[in-house]
């Protein structure tokens, strides 16, 4: 329990590569009054104070901890804010605690890239005045008492430590290869012209000449001499060479299925993850990696409002799952999915698991597929229960 040790704090990060990062903290009430400057707070904490400390919490989440990637910063959403009492021998009257009886669990979102190949961390919130105050009165803390331990578990599990010192700490991901858009390469050839119609233009064109020579002839004699030897040249041209106009082309079909799904469920979590993206420009770079002409202009619209217009709602997709996929002519697909995703409004986190069908039409250009057609964007100002 941390009000046996009020000053310190820990945390733990856990990494998907198509999941938020998930940053769990763990400390004292005290700690965050000190930082905070929580002043509804005294040396009590009565459950009364609890909108007003999740309040307190949720304005103040971009001062605990911050994640960076490739110097672009990465936005929090708070998930969970767990209050625990401790009543252990507690003389106060119902529902009155001293405040290092409550211990703080915090549950934070950061929007990372999908597989991104390195995220900087940097603790902003820590344990200094409470171990400097613990001086004055006597106290003796060790250095590692000022140290923060983070425990990163992805696909694989390290400790980083921290303190004011030094805040910050770099994550490198060992699976940095991303999963690449495939295409199934069909070589056709098209007939622009055939042997036939070639043919035929040019013995228009030498029965046109004969038809000059022989008008222009002075003693109109010419033709009998040439026709022979020009009806010889086109025997010869006819049937000595291929006289036919190709054009090679290579058509893309999407991939087999257990490609199709990974790929399609990449397009989609990069979608919906722009969601948390607060610069105009860098949302709609984000949405034409995967998107492109009408869908594109679509989506930028729905997103635009949802993140710039209702501004008193925060979201984030937490998961997204494809169900099922099914190719179908002309580059299209015929997918399911559900998205699980939180909102956040008036201070009050609520949780939706929405599903969805689409069929999408998809173009491959410059070595990725976009998405063209098709509608996937939910309104998350409505029906928020």
């Amino acid at each position: 329990m941390a009000h046996k040790e009020p000053a310190k704090i820990s945390g733990m990060a856990i990494y998907d590569d198509s999941r938020p990062l998930e940053v769990h903290i763990f400390c004292s009430l005290p700690l965050l009054q000190e930082n905070f400057e929580l002043d509804f707070l005294s040396e009590f904490y009565h459950t009364n104070h609890e909108e007003k400390l999740e309040a307190a919490i949720k304005k103040n989440k971009d001062a605990i901890i911050q994640f960076n990637s490739a110097g672009k910063k990465c936005e929090s959403f708070i998930k969970e804010v767990k209050i625990t009492l401790d009543s252990e021998k507690n003389d106060l009257p119902p529902n009155l605690y001293f405040i290092q009886n409550v211990d703080i669990a915090i549950t934070l979102l950061f929007s990372t890239p999908i597989k991104p190949q390195e995220l900087t961390g940097e603790w902003l919130l820590f344990p200094d005045k409470l171990l400097d105050a613990e001086k004055e009165y006597g106290g003796n803390p060790k250095a590692s008492n000022y140290e923060i331990a983070l425990t990163f578990v992805g696909p694989e599990t390290i400790t980083f430590k921290s303190s004011s010192k030094k805040p910050t700490f770099n994550w490198r991901n060992p699976n940095k290869e991303e999963i690449k858009d495939t295409a199934r390469e069909e070589r056709e050839t098209l007939t622009l012209r055939t042997h036939t119609e070639t043919a035929a233009i040019i013995f228009g064109g030498l029965f046109l000449l004969l038809s000059l020579v022989w008008v222009f002839s002075p003693n109109r004699k010419v033709p009998k001499l040439l026709l022979p030897l020009l009806l010889l040249v086109f025997i010869f041209i006819f049937f000595g060479f291929d006289l036919s106009e190709t054009k090679s082309v290579t058509t893309y079909q999407l991939p087999e299925n257990k490609l199709l799904k990974p790929m399609m469920h990449k397009k989609l979590t990069k979608i919906y993850k722009t969601l948390s993206i607060k610069d105009k420009s860098e949302l709609y770079d984000s949405l034409a990696e995967s998107t492109s002409q009408s869908f594109l202009n679509d989506s930028y619209q729905s997103l635009y409002k949802s993140i710039f217009v209702h501004t008193d709602t925060l979201k984030i997709a937490e998961n997204v799952t494809v169900n099922s996929i099914e190719v179908l002519p002309n580059n299209q697909v015929k997918c399911s999915w559900n998205v699980e995703a939180l909102v956040q409004h008036m201070n009050h986190v609520h949780s939706k698991n929405l599903a969805y069908s689409a069929i999408f039409k998809l173009e491959y250009n410059q070595k990725s597929w976009r998405i063209l057609t098709g509608s996937i964007l939910p309104d998350y100002e409505v029906s928020i229960k």
